[in-house]
């Protein structure tokens, strides 16, 4: 596996935007999960947008804390290297 040094600027861009979609649907996973409790719990609409946010928030923030250091050490690299982020 190459150093992140030795990655070409597209490279690093298509990996950055891969652990982004990685992070998306972690998220979608913790809303989905939220949604799931509530229908064996019971519950009504109200309690359907509860869970699905907290699901989504916490699987979210694991998501992040476990990518997000590797996105960070990209886009260093990228501002590095002088690259525009979109």
């Amino acid at each position: 596996m190459k150093n992140l040094s030795e990655k070409s600027n597209s490279e690093l861009t298509s990996e950055l935007t891969k652990l982004k979609y990685q992070q998306a649907g972690i998220g979608v996973a913790g809303t989905v999960v939220g949604w799931l409790y509530v229908a064996k719990s019971g519950g009504k609409f109200l309690r359907y947008i509860g869970y699905g946010i907290l699901g989504s928030a916490t699987f979210g923030v694991i998501a992040y804390f476990t990518l997000g250091q590797k996105a960070l050490k990209i886009k260093t690299e990228l501002n590095k290297r002088g690259e525009e982020l979109k």
